[in-house]
């Protein structure tokens, strides 16, 4: 039976050929992967994944383009034997692993795309602004070509797709419009499918009001709740109903989350604050009694509330500049270890946390806009260096932070 197996293998097409597709195309659930017991090849997802999400995992910084892939041709992995490889791929012509290396990270920078890389295999692993992770790996192809393979592990598939075609068009050299095709989002991007949270024709004042305490109700429950998957629909129905471009209760529930309920408990304020100001698993002393995958799931909650919380400030600042201005007074946003001192920290650690640093940085650039008071606490707190720094970085890394840090620099100097 085996000496059968082997036979109709060898006398059957290449499986190399049958998956390779030069262009992504919108399908991208992957073909079933040969049984472990027929086939053994290097692919243990699952030891990648704890890898890059380790306990130290915050503390490596991102590698530059030359050190990412130091090698020539000829030191790139085959296909793995047996391996289908994902429709989402395209087979460059071209010899030069770097040159593809820097068109791949130019158009992640672009993208506001973060990675961690691995020299040894030619691959990386990035995330999305909205949480989408893939892998993209580079392996040697028929005629000196390069075949790159970009992979999804986590996340939606429409928005991977996207993601997937851009880079793909950009390792083969093709113009891509960045402008167009990375428009500045709101940070509900990954619920861009969804229709506002209430129809624009709704005109009965007391519906509205219904509505409206009905939602952060809503709100309420699933975060008060003792499930993550709770608590993770709670946040992001909260991320789409304080996004004041997609929802008519944006300025209400922004004031929930700044202040708080005006009669009972601030459960919503209460649990976004300690989101963004508590402190992160992987301080602990003892890593080994931690989950990773706890980690990282507190890594996303976290960085959901720092948009949840730019949403709130921009929603604020255009519809009550002037409770804005009286929140910024208050011991919780500017005392030792205030939301004030978390978010320049988390400007200072951009080089780690990419992500988190630009909605930092989009908190900033709002409380810059509020009174010359304000700026004038936020320069004795050295913001301007640390724009400085994180700008620097978001022109390599991260075109939002960037942007972003570029904005809030030029309030500073007046422009």
């Amino acid at each position: 039976m085996k000496g059968e197996f082997t036979s109709m293998f060898q006398n059957s097409m290449s499986l190399h050929d049958y998956y390779i597709i030069d262009h992504a195309s919108p399908r991208v659930n992957p073909p079933i992967r040969p049984s472990p017991s027929l086939v053994s090849f290097e692919d243990d997802a699952c030891n990648i994944i704890r890898a890059n999400y380790a306990i130290g995992q915050k503390k490596q910084q991102s590698s530059p383009c030359s050190s990412w892939i130091n090698r020539d041709y000829e030191c790139l992995p085959e296909i793995p034997l047996l391996y289908p490889i994902e429709r989402t791929n395209t087979v460059v012509q071209c010899s030069d692993p770097h040159l593809i290396a820097d068109r791949i990270i130019c158009s992640l920078q672009k993208l506001s795309i973060t990675a961690n890389f691995n020299a040894s295999d030619a691959s990386l692993c990035a995330e999305t602004l909205d949480h989408t992770e893939f892998y993209v790996r580079m392996y040697k192809y028929k005629n000196q070509d390069i075949l790159v393979e970009v992979q999804r592990s986590k996340g939606e598939s429409f928005n991977y797709v996207k993601y997937a075609r851009v880079i793909l068009a950009s390792a083969r050299g093709d113009e891509v419009d960045f402008e167009t095709e990375n428009r500045k989002r709101s940070s509900s991007a990954s619920l861009s499918y969804i229709p506002a949270s209430i129809s624009c024709n709704q005109q009965d004042s007391d519906t509205y009001n219904e509505t409206e305490v009905s939602s952060v109700h809503h709100v309420e429950d699933l975060i008060q709740k003792d499930r993550v998957d709770a608590h993770q629909l709670g946040m992001h129905t909260l991320l789409l109903l304080t996004d004041c471009e997609r929802s008519l209760v944006s300025e209400s529930a922004s004031q929930v989350v700044l202040q708080g309920n005006e009669n009972g408990p601030s459960v919503i304020k209460d649990f976004v604050y300690s989101l963004i100001s508590g402190p992160l698993l992987n301080n602990t002393s003892s890593p080994c009694e931690v989950d990773v995958f706890a980690i990282r799931e507190q890594e996303i909650m976290r960085n959901t509330a720092l948009a949840v919380l730019g949403n709130s400030l921009q929603s604020v600042s255009e519809s009550h500049p002037s409770d804005l201005k009286k929140l910024l007074h208050t011991n919780e946003w500017k005392g030792n270890s205030g939301i004030v001192d978390v978010l320049l920290s988390e400007l200072s650690n951009a080089e780690c946390r990419l992500h988190d640093a630009y909605q930092a940085a989009r908190c900033i650039r709002i409380l810059l806009e509020t009174s010359s008071e304000t700026k004038q606490e936020l320069l004795n707190r050295n913001v301007a260096a640390t724009l400085k720094d994180a700008y620097l970085i978001g022109v390599s890394k991260h075109s939002l932070l960037a942007a972003e840090c570029k904005e809030a620099l030029d309030l500073i100097s007046g422009v």
